[in-house]
């Protein structure tokens, strides 16, 4: 450290209770994971003693050393416990899904900060690494945290549909499971960004199925007219409403694509949806079904498309 700057624990104890309090409750949202301002604020306090008992420990009392792999570990230690008295938990391996995303937080929190310095501070003795600790060696600007809490601001409103609609959702297949009364159909659904389809009257996200895929749950007289070609719309509905368990189901979806300027999609309201996720499944109602004519994928790897929207039903 260079000699003579004055550091004040009050101040490092609050930065870093205050920092590491927007970590926990940006995790809490970026996650989607349930707390407590009560819970978020004791992680903070053991993180910020935690920070203050090491900078304590490895600047101020001579002669202690600490290795790059131990300071590591311990760090790690530190984490562990701010995450598990700030979130509950009883599925370990939802736990270490709640870790990782605190890393991705603190990093781009950290990452801010750091670039807010570069950018906005000509002094060369702002701060200094120190057996990987960073120490500031003047004034904490307020620019400098400001970075920081907006970076969080911006994960906790927008970073979560921000990895799912486009870093997750492009090269995305998820099993789904469509319910019709007692009747139930699995298949294999991509999740395409490009489908911005909804009821016109309810504003239900729509998803979009092969007739081929979904021809066993339909009923006999909706399956002769369908067959017979596009023309016969009205007696594909009739077909469906002299049904008492069909009838209700009936929406109209208009739509328009290349080549085709105004079209109409037959939609059905199923009695629910199933989206099957790697360590979930999210159980959607507000959905239409459209039926589609065509293959939707020219080598059959699957036969659905998802409404992105969907996926924020969890």
């Amino acid at each position: 450290m260079v000699q003579g700057d004055v550091v004040y624990l009050d101040i490092v104890f609050m930065i870093n209770l205050v920092m590491d309090y927007v970590i926990l409750w940006t995790t809490a949202k970026f996650a989607h994971v349930r707390s407590s301002a009560a819970r978020l604020f004791a992680g903070a306090v053991i993180g910020a003693l935690a920070s203050l008992l090491l900078f304590y420990l490895l600047y101020m009392v001579p002669g202690v050393v600490v290795s790059t792999f131990k300071l590591f570990l311990l760090k790690m230690l530190i984490s562990l416990v701010m995450a598990a008295t700030a979130f509950p938990f009883r599925d370990m391996r939802k736990f270490f899904g709640v870790i990782l995303n605190l890393y991705l937080v603190a990093f781009a929190m950290g990452g801010a900060m750091i670039g807010s310095i570069y950018l906005f501070q000509n002094n060369p003795a702002a701060y200094s690494t120190m057996n990987g600790l960073i120490v500031f060696l003047v004034n904490v600007h307020f620019s400098w945290l400001a970075a920081a809490i907006a970076v969080a601001i911006l994960l906790a409103r927008w970073g979560r549909n921000f990895v799912r609609k486009n870093l997750l959702r492009a090269m995305l297949q998820v099993p789904v499971v469509v319910r019709f009364g007692d009747k139930r159909l699995a298949l294999k659904a991509l999740v395409d960004t490009g489908n911005s389809l909804k009821d016109p009257l309810t504003q239900k996200p729509v998803m979009i199925a092969e007739y081929g895929a979904l021809k066993e749950l339909l009923p006999e007289s909706f399956k002769v007219a369908f067959e017979k070609g596009p023309e016969n719309l009205e007696e594909m509905i009739k077909g469906l409403q002299t049904d008492v368990n069909w009838g209700f189901r009936v929406r109209m979806i208009p739509f328009s694509s290349i080549g085709q300027q105004k079209g109409m999609l037959l939609g059905l309201r199923p009695d629910d949806l199933v989206i099957v996720t790697d360590d979930s499944y999210i159980k959607v109602r507000d959905v239409v079904v459209a039926v589609y004519r065509h293959r939707l994928s020219s080598k059959g790897e699957y036969r659905a498309l998802l409404h992105p929207d969907l996926l924020d039903a969890a």
